[in-house]
């Protein structure tokens, strides 16, 4: 049997044609729909904790402040991941914390007497540096002692150094009961110390003190 071709045939080869481009365009929307939505489902699961976790690394990074770590309570990859991030946080800020307060006391070490706790000689230098820096601007007064324990060899020979760095002690003690918070105290070394009076009043009161 022959198939001859006519408007109608033509008609209806065209209609079949069109509903199964129709047919085709349906079900690639389709799986673009399905497409964005799994996508946009994996960005929700994946991308935006993973991305969260980036900008709180890097502010971490950056001001060693810690941040809300998301992602913690999940059972999954991620959630390892952010629980492992975290416990590296709170450990790294631990540490600096350690060490800040380590260069908090050799910095303290540095400017201060171990036996007595008075500033050492470095310390003393620079607060009479200060002082004459501000007495030539605003010419306001300061007073100077120089301080030693007489005899202070003879106490160690008698009583031994425990002794003498108890003496010490006793004499720092008496400095800072005698004087004001304003005024400067140190230990140069040995049983020697000095005493710098901030801006006495008049010549009587640093008489007085002394």
């Amino acid at each position: 049997m022959l198939f001859r071709s006519g408007p109608d045939n033509i008609f209806v080869l065209l209609q079949s044609a069109q509903r199964g481009w129709r047919a085709g365009m349906c079900v690639v929307l389709g799986l673009c729909l399905i497409g964005i939505l799994i996508a946009t489902l994996v960005a929700r699961a994946v991308t935006r904790p993973i991305n969260s976790m980036s900008a709180a690394v890097q502010n971490f990074a950056l001001d060693h402040q810690r941040a809300a770590v998301p992602a913690v309570e999940r059972q999954d990859e991620i959630g390892v991941l952010a629980r492992s991030f975290k416990q590296m946080q709170d450990e790294i800020h631990q540490q600096l914390e350690a060490l800040q307060e380590s260069r908090a006391e050799l910095e303290h070490m540095a400017r201060h007497d171990v036996l007595t706790g008075l500033p050492n000689r470095r310390a003393f230098q620079e607060r009479l540096e200060h002082a004459l820096s501000r007495a030539q601007r605003s010419g306001e007064h300061f007073a100077l002692f120089f301080i030693d324990v007489d005899n202070f060899k003879s106490i160690n020979d008698r009583f031994g150094h425990q002794g003498g760095d108890a003496v010490l002690k006793i004499v720092a003690l008496r400095l800072v009961a005698t004087t004001r918070k304003a005024d400067g105290i140190a230990r140069l070394g040995g049983d020697e110390f000095v005493v710098l009076l901030d801006n006495p009043t008049n010549r009587e009161d640093v008489v007085q003190i002394a």
